[in-house]
């Protein structure tokens, strides 16, 4: 059974208009956390790409140390914006859900939101979803930073055993 959070009452005990109130808000709050989802990976894709391909372009004439200290960065916001992609689906899927609760709980809304309802099977994100493929693109980005720490570090170590 759905309970609201700030009344500690059921929703049940709603009217049908409060319950509809809801379920929009619901819904919009859903919304806009995905498109801020996306305006995010697009920041950080984009921050990801640019970084990476200036370093790639003048890999023999960056100093090592500097080149470190970028990767080191590099890998850890990489690490951040796959926690942050994680968090903003699950803000997004916690709305919905919540708005499916409400509309379960009463059987005239289910006929208005029936497609957020949906049939498991149909609705079930295939391969090529387009948040697997950004997720892997910022794992892809990870492995990238990891190679750049090794090349670093392999020229660091040459030149402390040089000298």
């Amino acid at each position: 059974m759905y309970k609201m959070d700030d009344k500690d009452r059921n929703i049940e005990d709603l009217s049908i208009d409060n319950k509809i109130s809801i379920v929009s808000s619901l819904l919009t709050y859903a919304s806009s956390e995905s498109n801020i989802y996306w305006s995010r990976n697009t920041v950080f894709f984009a921050i990801n790409s640019a970084v990476i391909g200036y370093i790639i372009a003048n890999l023999t004439s960056i100093n090592p140390y500097i080149l470190l200290i970028i990767s080191l960065i590099g890998l850890v916001l990489n690490r951040v914006w796959l926690l942050i992609m994680k968090y903003g689906k699950y803000l997004a899927e916690k709305w919905r859900e919540d708005a499916r609760e409400i509309i379960k709980s009463d059987s005239r809304l289910i006929f208005s939101y029936s497609s957020l309802l949906g049939n498991p099977r149909i609705t079930k994100p295939n391969n090529l979803a387009p948040s697997r493929v950004m997720r892997a693109l910022a794992i892809s980005f990870q492995f990238l930073w990891i190679i750049l720490i090794i090349y670093s570090g392999y020229y660091i170590v040459k030149q402390l055993l040089l000298c």
